[in-house]
């Protein structure tokens, strides 16, 4: 609640979030209500996958120049394994004023390029076999925010920034893609 006192100008009008066991559902829900009515923004909570939420909130259609700042996003995706497929990731970055954070499994990709049941996964995640060329974990990164930077617009084009975070099982990356 201190938070959102401090920063009331800052706040977003709305958060939504998606989560496909019930019980982190029941669990983000719980921590909510103890601060709802103190909160001058909406939640909604459910359960279901990355597919069906970035379809029921995001057209995938640029919006007409004059509402183009009438809604603005800030979307974070951590993705268990490889659970963000191309198109709704593109589906959401064409639907306006919209900013990702994503956690880009990069030590997960790398480990399981060869093994012959993560490829449909991996095509899916990369929107197409273009991945069957990346030889290293970098590659993987570069290949998904050039992607992203590829992606056409009627505003200015997106940008990418990374950061790379060891862990004691490998690395992920933290991607940012913002047009601003």
């Amino acid at each position: 609640t201190e938070l959102f006192t401090k920063n009331k100008n800052y706040i977003f009008d709305e958060y939504h979030v998606s989560e496909t066991n019930q019980k982190y559902v029941t669990e983000i829900k719980n921590r909510i209500k103890k601060l709802e009515g103190n909160l001058p923004t909406h939640f909604h909570v459910k359960k279901g996958d990355f597919a069906s939420a970035s379809e029921e909130i995001f057209s995938g259609i640029y919006p007409d120049f004059e509402q183009r700042k009438d809604n603005g996003y800030l979307v974070v995706l951590d993705p268990y394994g490889f659970q963000i497929d191309w198109s709704h990731l593109e589906r959401i970055l064409k639907s306006g004023a919209v900013d990702v954070l994503i956690t880009f499994q990069t030590s997960n990709i790398n480990w399981n390029q060869n093994k012959v049941q993560s490829k449909n996964a991996l095509t899916r995640m990369f929107g197409s076999g273009e991945w069957l060329d990346c030889n290293s974990a970098e590659d993987f990164v570069d290949l998904f925010c050039y992607k992203i930077i590829q992606i056409p617009t009627q505003w200015k084009s997106f940008e990418t920034k990374t950061l790379t975070v060891p862990t004691t099982k490998g690395k992920y990356h933290l991607i940012c893609a913002s047009r601003s």
